[in-house]
């Protein structure tokens, strides 16, 4: 009986090992730095340090594997809209509006957005590129 306190430490540990690993294979693949499940942490340090270009590659990379992607989209468009590209910026705020899968509030939002960004080119602030 006195060492059930040993063996419970034991398999806590084993067990958070196997999750741990788990959730590293959701993360990875063999063959490349980014995994199954889409992730924008490295499109947003590289737009972080002022790299705009290897951001928006990094976020079209994760953005294909889920195309409908709500984060994946409104962070596209603010990097889209930052480099001068509004018109791709309001194509992102459009596959929202038209996601079926889309909440109410993220079509709201995602209209907001579309809007500021027609208002942007009406008004010669940005340049299309």
């Amino acid at each position: 009986m006195r060492h059930l306190p040993f063996i419970s430490w034991i398999a806590n540990r084993v067990a958070g090992f196997f999750a741990n690993r788990f959730v590293d294979f959701l993360n990875s693949e063999p063959t490349r730095t980014s995994g199954f499940l889409a992730d924008y942490r490295t499109a947003k340090i590289a737009a972080r340090d002022g790299d705009l270009p290897q951001a928006i590659k990094f976020a079209e990379e994760q953005l294909e594997k889920k195309p409908k992607q709500y984060e994946g989209l409104m962070l596209l468009a603010s990097l889209y809209a930052d480099a001068g590209h509004v018109e791709k910026a309001i194509t992102m705020m459009n596959r929202i509006l038209t996601n079926p899968g889309a909440t109410g509030k993220q079509k709201q939002t995602a209209l907001h957005e579309k809007d500021n960004y027609e208002r942007l080119l009406v008004s010669g602030v940005i340049k299309p590129k």
